[in-house]
């Protein structure tokens, strides 16, 4: 019986999608920490109050 060869995608969907939790990772804790770093308007830690 022949063996099955993978092609090249498969390599590629994998660290594709590795890439995109990755980068979507990344995205969810900027989100959520650079606003809640120093507010330049209050001088305060904390969210901005006029944002």
């Amino acid at each position: 019986m022949d063996k099955h060869v993978y092609g090249g995608g498969q390599h590629w969907y994998a660290i594709t999608i590795c890439s995109a939790l990755l980068t979507a990772f990344a995205v969810r804790v900027m989100w959520n920490v650079i606003p809640a770093m120093n507010a330049a308007g209050t001088g305060e830690w904390g969210y901005d109050r006029w944002f």
